[in-house]
């Protein structure tokens, strides 16, 4: 009797051990398709180096990034024209290998009743559009909501589908709705700051009322490299913030772009010529703004493209100084 309960008991064991093991391996095999799914890419024979166009709009505003050998602009519709703007390269290539490597992610919910759309973020207001453009085929759009419950996640679905997807990327958070945030800003783009040489400043307005150039020479007394200033200011020259303006400038970033007039006939409140190393130069002149739809206190036109720039008076009043205000302070 004993011997016969010993094998009952184990063989129940045994067959409490292959339940065990049933379940886990059907868990391992469902969680493994599960993620073999999420990792499937969502959008079809896109590759970083085959996109090459994306269309983002919102409710309020849309903008297109096109891809043009092999550089990026951002064409926005300003005062019935279309406008082609330089793209900030870095922002857009990161965004575009964001976009080929979207996958597939986890659909959360079928969308059987529309009204729960606000809980992932498809409202009026959030949704953002998103259209991907793969060589020449047919767009894939995509809708983006709010961010996922977990970190850097985002909700979205395709255009016309009610199938929301859960996926692995934070691409809600870095899809900018304002076209200049997209935009090369900097005036000066390829200027390095080591290649300075001299400046040249002349100035008669809010920003700059002076007329002198800086440029470094070997210091007389202790052989080391330094910024003079002719005219000579009175006062030991603040070597420091010479260097800080000289950064700012050479880093200077427009407020946003003029799209429709020109700069002929406005009047030239200053000028900056740079000269480089290898005998390059670059001026970049300042006019005052005055036409209606001018967004900005200034205009900007450099030597090295044909964009013209705005600034609001203070972005330039925090870049430029006098002479008088590079000297040390007692």
């Amino acid at each position: 009797m004993d011997k016969n309960k010993k094998i009952i008991n184990g063989l129940l064991i045994l067959a409490a051990i292959q339940i065990v093991l049933l379940i886990a391996v059907n868990l391992f095999s469902f969680n493994s398709i599960k993620a073999r799914k999420a990792d499937k890419m969502l959008l079809k024979n896109a590759s970083a180096k085959n996109i090459t166009k994306v269309k983002i709009w919102d409710k309020i505003d849309g903008f297109t990034l096109t891809k043009e050998k092999d550089a990026w602009y951002v064409s926005v519709e300003e005062d019935g024209k279309n406008q082609l703007l330089p793209g900030d390269q870095k922002k857009i290539l990161d965004y575009i290998e964001i976009l080929a490597s979207l996958n597939e992610g986890t659909v959360i919910y079928r969308g059987s009743d529309t009204s729960s759309d606000s809980a992932y973020g498809f409202t009026e207001t959030n949704t953002r559009n998103v259209e991907v453009y793969v060589g020449d085929k047919k767009p894939q759009a995509l809708q983006l909501g709010s961010n996922g419950n977990i970190k850097k996640s985002t909700y979205l679905r395709f255009a016309g589908d009610s199938k929301i997807r859960m996926v692995n990327s934070d691409i809600a958070q870095k899809t900018d709705r304002i076209y200049k945030d997209w935009t090369r800003r900097e005036i000066l783009p390829g200027v390095a700051f080591n290649d300075i040489e001299a400046v040249k400043f002349s100035g008669d307005c809010e920003f700059l009322k002076d007329e002198y150039s800086v440029k470094k020479q070997i210091s007389e007394t202790d052989k080391k490299e330094a910024y003079v200033i002719d005219p000579a200011v009175s006062g030991e020259i603040d070597q420091s913030a010479v260097g800080i303006m000289l950064g700012k400038i050479v880093n200077l970033k427009a407020d946003n772009f003029k799209f429709t007039g020109t700069v002929e006939g406005k009047e030239v409140v200053a000028q900056v010529e740079i000269l480089c190393k290898g005998g390059k130069s670059h001026t970049v002149t300042f006019y005052r703004a005055t036409d209606d739809n001018d967004v900005g206190d200034f205009i900007a036109a450099t030597t090295i493209d044909n964009y013209l720039y705005l600034f609001h008076d203070d972005t330039l009043t925090g870049a430029f100084k006098n002479s008088s205000d590079l000297v040390k302070k007692n």
